[in-house]
């Protein structure tokens, strides 16, 4: 049986940590620097400001988009 060939993160090489570095953003809604995608902070901020980290999409923004959604999109 031949070896099967070992598949390698590519997100895991020096070159894409070193990306990710020149890649921070600042979030819009907690003002720290984070690397990565961001996520969309609406309802909250409007997109067009910038994006959010996960920790404030897990803890802001996702809590009040089911907040909103549960009374029938009223505050």
């Amino acid at each position: 049986m031949a070896d099967k060939p070992i598949m390698r993160d590519p997100m895991d090489s020096e070159e894409a940590k070193a990306m990710d570095r020149d890649n921070s953003q600042v979030c819009v809604l907690c003002k720290e620097s984070f690397v990565g995608w961001g996520n969309n902070p609406e309802p909250l901020a409007k997109y067009e400001e910038g994006v959010c980290c996960d920790q404030c999409d897990m803890d802001k923004v996702i809590p009040q988009r089911i907040k909103e959604h549960n009374n029938g999109g009223q505050i």
